[in-house]
């Protein structure tokens, strides 16, 4: 019986070790040059969806690039706007899972980046830098 639990309960996804190498080596330069960890959980989930679900829609190309660009866009936005706070990184992340599956660009990923400025204080270049690390992760 505990067998057929566990089968029910828990992914049938083995560990990818290469996968977790090459996030690793992207992740960990990622932090060294930034001296700080608050923009990495996003794209560690990114990374985390192309190893794993490689051939999933939200790990094409377009999805990974424009849903996370978009996302952090309407973050920054929704920060200079209405100030930092839970409020706005709320608000902007309805906004990204409202957006983004309408432009059929939805990246999981995207709605976490959509919070971070408004939660983390990252300034009006955040949607800039997100451009350049999205496009080391494809």
């Amino acid at each position: 019986m505990l067998s057929r639990m566990r089968k029910a309960w828990c992914t049938l996804i083995r560990p990818a070790v290469v996968g977790c190498v090459w996030m690793a080596g992207l992740l960990g330069p990622l932090t060294w040059l930034d001296l700080r960890d608050d923009r990495d959980p996003p794209f560690a989930a990114t990374l985390t969806i192309l190893v794993y679900l490689p051939n999933a829609s939200v790990a094409r190309p377009i999805a990974v690039v424009c849903g996370s660009v978009l996302g952090a866009a309407t973050g920054t936005i929704f920060s200079l706007v209405l100030g930092p706070g839970a409020g706005p990184a709320l608000l902007a992340a309805l906004a990204a899972m409202i957006m983004l599956p309408l432009l059929r660009v939805f990246h999981p990923p995207g709605t976490a980046l959509a919070m971070c400025p408004a939660l983390l204080h990252l300034g009006p270049w955040f949607a800039v830098e997100v451009v350049s690390y999205s496009r080391l992760l494809r």
